[in-house]
């Protein structure tokens, strides 16, 4: 009878999954227009390598919201997708982008639904506005983050040198 008990409320008290293995937290540090795309900037906690995540006009939109705190009038896919999973009773866990494949971030997002873990294949950027929903952590495996990301302090000094050539013109 314990077993059975133990089996039942065991996933409850297991907590959230851990990171994945080799891995690296991000924090979505912004979004913003490129071009005919968008870029969410993911940074390391320190703040001093920056990953760019080309994302769509919509998922572009979702992740200001989401930054801003703020709510649409009407739900965002997103927002749909939640109010469902609530529904279902299930919830996001994790949120893991653990590949880069031909410029594409692939991501998986696990769900606790009921008592196990389902996890699914998703984009990147679908991954990201759901863990700024849910406040999760993202996590980015490191050989991602390390193949991807641009140190701060590179980037500076490529933009000096370029606002100096322009001011050369």
């Amino acid at each position: 009878m314990y077993a059975v008990l133990l089996a039942l409320i065991a996933p409850a008290l297991a907590g959230p999954p851990k990171p994945p293995r080799a891995s690296v937290e991000v924090i979505v540090e912004d979004v913003s227009p490129a071009g005919d795309e968008h870029v969410v900037f993911l940074t390391n906690a320190e703040r001093t390598r920056v990953v760019p995540v080309q994302v769509g006009e919509s998922e572009a939109i979702a992740v200001a919201f989401r930054l801003a705190e703020r709510t649409p009038d009407r739900p965002l896919t997103h927002d749909l997708l939640e109010t469902l999973a609530t529904h279902l009773d299930a919830r996001v866990e994790q949120v893991h982008i653990h590949s880069l494949e031909d410029g594409v971030f692939k991501a998986r997002i696990t769900f606790r639904a009921r008592r196990r873990l389902v996890h699914l294949d998703a984009r990147a950027s679908d991954a990201i506005v759901l863990a700024l929903g849910q406040k999760l952590p993202i996590y980015m495996a490191q050989e991602v983050y390390d193949a991807s990301g641009v140190e701060v302090a590179d980037l500076l000094r490529a933009l000096e040198r370029a606002n100096a050539e322009a001011e050369l013109l």
